[in-house]
């Protein structure tokens, strides 16, 4: 007698997956959000900056809803790149070392030593989201780390023009040195090689797709 195999089901609702409907939820929130940065002003405009960091926290909650295996493993590197972002970027806005002379603005919320909690966060979520997109590739760890890398320079390329646009920090001299994407070189290899020497299940797809998600908010932001 032979036994038939099934295909292993993922929640669904109304026959659709979870993964899909949060896709696009997320989808939806990033795409409003930077139209309405992009083209509304007055209250409507700093309201929807008020929404920035709890946007950011409910991205991470939807990214790790789908992490399968909520292990030690996960558990470490969420604290490990949390601390590690925060602590770098405290040194950077109170010192100037790393990424140069910067100054955090009140949009993403509480701060601590002058630096927003929710930027350690951000280290997390955007670091977990390429490391599960890049791991999808099967290629030698070694050229997963650098392309990790390389994707979060890029992402932090795009990310800078719309930063200071908004507020969310300010370069001192109104410029944005060359010292700051060395420096995020050196933290996202730091926290990448971090990804990889934790243990944990990674084969998140959805953190993934947020992380394409993300960079498509400040692509689309930087086409105006």
């Amino acid at each position: 007698m032979t036994v038939k195999r099934t295909k292993k089901q993922y929640p669904t609702t109304f026959g659709i997956s979870d993964e899909k409907i949060a896709a696009a939820f997320l989808a939806i929130v990033h795409f409003s959000g930077a139209m309405l940065l992009i083209f509304s002003k007055g209250a409507l405009y700093h309201f929807t900056l008020d929404l920035v960091p709890i946007t950011l926290i409910l991205t991470f909650l939807v990214s790790i809803k789908f992490q399968k295996d909520i292990s030690k493993g996960f558990f470490f590197f969420c604290f490990f790149t949390f601390g590690v972002g925060f602590i770098a970027e405290m040194i950077g806005t109170n010192l100037g070392w790393l990424f140069g002379n910067y100054t955090y603005g009140e949009v993403l919320g509480i701060q601590l030593w002058h630096t927003p909690l929710v930027i350690g966060l951000n280290w997390v979520l955007v670091c977990y989201g390429i490391g599960m997109l890049v791991t999808q590739f099967k290629i030698h760890p070694i050229l997963q780390w650098l392309a990790g890398v390389l994707g979060l320079l890029v992402f932090d390329y795009f990310l800078e023009p719309v930063a200071i646009k908004h507020g969310f920090w300010f370069w001192n001299d109104g410029n944005i040195p060359l010292s700051n994407y060395i420096g995020w070189a050196v933290i996202s290899g730091i926290v990448m090689a971090g990804f990889h020497f934790f243990t944990f299940d990674k084969t998140n797809r959805i953190a993934g797709i947020i992380w394409l998600i993300q960079f498509g908010f400040f692509v689309l932001q930087n086409l105006f």
